[in-house]
């Protein structure tokens, strides 16, 4: 008779919750970032970061040459981002799970007033992934690009493979942009066919892959 009760006991046993389907909430964005490439000619590189305020999660999203910073919502795992807030530059990035719970893209887009999607790539990372580059050098073929610090004025400065000296400042942890909006970059965990660690600086409307040395 024990083990009769026993089994019945067991099958009245909560089963344990499956993260991959867990639902999405709003708040779960300020762990993450995405990155993007435009097929546009110019200003290719996006960048979305997040921000939470109490219950509000906010998302600063840069472009080379712009910046646009709005409160946004996950609805049925799908947020939207209206650049200019009139219904024409619009990005859509529908969200899932892996099978560990993390945050994946299941499909993205851009589109200027509802037209074809303009995104040739995308993807989002924790933060906690990007990588480091205040201090290290990457390299871009042969050509070097180091960050550092100016040792006068103790400034974030780009040393970049024209010769030139950026001076430069940190979007939250995973990527730059150089004051004169000239460099503009990001660090992600992995891009196409690339499955190690790259950043991505744009610079004259191309978007180089760097890796660190």
């Amino acid at each position: 008779m024990l083990p009769i009760l026993l089994l019945v006991l067991g099958s009245c046993k909560e089963k344990s919750a499956d993260p991959q389907n867990a639902v999405i909430s709003t708040s779960e964005l300020a762990d993450y970032y995405l990155v993007a490439e435009r097929t546009n000619t110019n200003q290719r590189l996006v960048v979305f970061y997040f921000t939470k305020d109490g219950d509000a999660v906010t998302a600063s999203s840069h472009l080379q040459y712009a910046l646009r910073v709005k409160e946004v919502n996950v609805e049925n795992s799908i947020f939207s981002f209206d650049f200019d807030s009139d219904g024409k530059f619009v990005y859509t990035f529908e969200l899932e799970r892996d099978a560990n719970g993390n945050l994946k893209l299941k499909s993205s887009s851009y589109s200027y007033s509802g037209g074809a999607n303009e995104l040739s790539f995308a993807t989002i990372a924790k933060r906690t992934d990007a990588i480091s580059f205040e201090n290290d050098e990457f390299r871009t073929g042969s050509s070097p690009i180091k960050f550092g610090k100016d040792i006068t004025s103790n400034a974030s400065i780009i040393k970049w493979f024209d010769n030139g000296i950026y001076p430069f400042y940190m979007l939250g942890n995973v990527g730059f942009k150089t004051n004169n909006g000239q460099l503009f970059g990001a660090v992600v965990p992995s891009w196409k066919n690339i499955s190690s660690p790259v950043m991505l600086v744009e610079s004259e409307d191309e978007v180089l892959v760097s890796i660190k040395q």
